[in-house]
């Protein structure tokens, strides 16, 4: 008995593998005696099947070896074309309306559908009910989360998916789907879309040459260049700056590095959030 699960992404990742051997089951009853009965408060999902040697193997493609993936997963391959849209882009308590079109150039059976929207940034108001958001009565942990399971999805068809979000909260953010995402930045009275994604701090950014030369020039004898625990590039500079108080940080902003004086020392977790030095909370 084995049991396999994968990520919902577009490499297929095998998270979970759990085999169990030399099981028996109703040892000892001869099938024509065996009688199996619901238990109480199950709900049966497919009809009975009977295995038979001479029916095809079940719809699958292998992603490495033996290992195999679910169609649902697996009929991603087969994919002609895949586009993520925005109606507008939305100010703070402004909506927008959300569209995933994909064209699947052959017949398929099932397709798992997912866009994931930033809970922390926006609201999901409605998604359109042509096809089922749930499989085997499992409900997704994150509200945001528009899923759906379409079903006998026909070759160069195009299907789409939609979804209302209202923005709740100004900020960078992106919405993801299989294939395409969406940059979107939201203030009090505009908002706009990006064609790239936002510089994440937290993964770092080099400093080229020519940007080091021009920071060492604009800096003053007595300041240490250094960064907070959210500092994308302290590990890429010389070790070469005097390090006479008072320190420091520079933060990327999305356009440019920034001169931050560091924090209070009463301060025992400090936080740059952009503006202003913050105490961290112990869930950050």
């Amino acid at each position: 008995l084995r049991m396999e699960m994968y990520e919902v992404d577009d490499n297929l990742n095998l998270v979970v593998k759990a085999e169990f051997n030399n099981i028996t089951f109703n040892a000892g009853i001869p099938d024509s005696e065996f009688i199996f009965e619901v238990p109480e408060g199950v709900q049966v999902v497919s009809d009975d099947w009977v295995p038979d040697a001479a029916q095809p193997a079940p719809v699958s493609e292998a992603v490495s070896g033996s290992v195999m993936a679910h169609p649902i997963f697996a009929n991603w391959r087969y994919m002609s074309y895949r586009n993520l849209s925005i109606s507008n882009a939305p100010a703070l308590n402004q909506t927008a309306r959300i569209t995933y079109s994909i064209i699947p150039d052959r017949d398929m059976e099932i397709l798992h559908v997912q866009v994931t929207i930033p809970d922390d940034g926006f609201e999901l108001m409605d998604i359109d009910d042509t096809w089922p958001h749930t499989r085997y009565n499992w409900t997704p942990r994150d509200a945001n989360t528009t899923t759906w399971y379409p079903t006998n999805l026909s070759k160069d068809t195009m299907y789409q998916f939609n979804a209302t979000i209202k923005a709740v909260k100004t900020g960078n953010w992106t919405i993801v789907a299989r294939g395409g995402e969406i940059y979107l930045s939201v203030s009090k009275d505009s908002a706009y879309i990006r064609d790239e994604p936002f510089p994440d701090p937290l993964k770092g950014r080099r400093i080229n040459e020519s940007e080091l030369e021009r920071m060492r020039a604009n800096m003053q004898a007595n300041v240490k260049l250094t960064s907070s625990s959210d500092g994308p590039f302290a590990s890429d500079l010389p070790d070469t700056f005097p390090i006479e108080p008072p320190p420091f940080h520079y933060f990327w902003n999305g356009t440019a590095w920034i001169k931050v004086e560091s924090p209070p020392k009463s301060m025992v977790r400090p936080d740059w959030n952009g503006t202003a030095w913050v105490e961290r909370n112990n869930q950050s």
